[in-house]
């Protein structure tokens, strides 16, 4: 049997596309674009297949998959201006979007990658990267190695001696490897958090 090649099956998509609006065709044609190398017109599809909700399987939400496509898109400047910040938003709507891990650990990855951004270079936030690894540490439906990670540096940068500063409306929610928690929120304030080894003390709220 003939194989159809990327060419014809983005003109079969299209087609599709006209008659149903359909936000996995949606996705499919974007991807397809992207395997043909034209980044920019992928973009466009994929943003309008993250847009709505839908189901890629019985249990897989379609968005999050777009959703996790976009954060990679904007992080890496492909079909589209490189964000910092879009990326994030693309990566922490994916958690309100599904609990299946395999998009979530996705989502993960690219928040420490984001997180990893802030502790160096221009835009240097080291209270926005514990914000990111906290996220990521207490997702619960991702990757116990992916959250593992996070805590490591959330570590390293505590063990660093580092004084960190919280912006209004900056959220820590840090679980602790005995599954202690700890949350705060506050404006302007200078947090130490230790963890497990050290005295596992806080500010007052």
């Amino acid at each position: 049997m003939a194989q159809i090649d990327s060419t014809t099956t983005l003109a079969l998509l299209l087609a599709y596309a006209e008659k149903d609006d359909n936000p996995s065709i949606w996705f499919k044609i974007g991807t397809c674009y992207a395997e043909n190398g034209n980044n920019t017109e992928a973009v466009k599809w994929i943003l309008k297949a993250s847009q709505q909700a839908w189901m890629w399987s019985e249990h897989s939400r379609g968005d999050a998959y777009a959703l996790n496509w976009l954060g990679d898109a904007y992080l890496e400047g492909r079909g589209v201006s490189k964000s910092i910040e879009n990326a994030e938003r693309c990566y922490l709507e994916v958690f309100e979007k599904t609990l299946q891990r395999f998009p979530i650990g996705k989502a993960q990855s690219g928040l420490i990658k984001i997180a990893e951004f802030y502790t160096k270079g221009t835009k240097k936030s080291l209270a926005r990267a514990f914000c990111l690894y906290s996220k990521v540490l207490t997702c619960e439906s991702g990757y116990p190695f992916i959250s593992k990670n996070a805590e490591n540096k959330m570590q390293a940068l505590l063990q660093e001696g580092t004084k960190l500063t919280l912006e209004e409306g900056d959220t820590l929610a840090i679980k602790f490897t005995d599954h202690t928690e700890h949350r705060m929120k506050r404006s302007d304030a200078v947090v130490s958090i230790l963890f497990p080894g050290l005295a596992k003390t806080g500010p007052e709220l």
